[in-house]
């Protein structure tokens, strides 16, 4: 999959860098000062349901993870605010999402 920011093409890929990448973005403390990753158990739940912040940050941990630049959040917010039919855009990452290695286990389990 691949997205125009700042007039570059970035080729947006799901991996381990994309999960780590995820898992700053969407972090849960457990109360005593550690925090734990959970970026994918908490934003596939919310592409589901169409929520465009949870979209702009999959796109952005993917971003991160394999753009030659450096990419922000109000990048990739002013990406998705453009977009004439963002429900193809959450279709189109559903769909890479399911290819991908790192993301498929997770997505199994929580279908189960």
């Amino acid at each position: 999959m691949k997205i125009v920011l700042k007039d570059k093409e970035v080729e947006l890929k799901f991996g381990v860098g994309f999960v780590r990448e995820l898992d700053k973005l969407r972090e849960i403390d457990n109360g005593k000062g550690i925090k734990f990753g959970a970026g994918l158990m908490l934003v596939l739940p919310m592409l589901k349901t169409l929520d465009p912040a949870a979209l702009a940050d999959v796109l952005l941990a993917s971003a991160k993870a394999t753009a030659k630049f450096k990419v922000s959040q109000s990048d990739v917010d002013n990406w998705v605010d453009e977009q004439a039919n963002l429900e193809a855009v959450f279709d189109d990452v559903n769909e890479e999402l399911t290819k991908s290695n790192a993301v498929k286990p997770i997505l199994k389990k929580m279908t189960a």
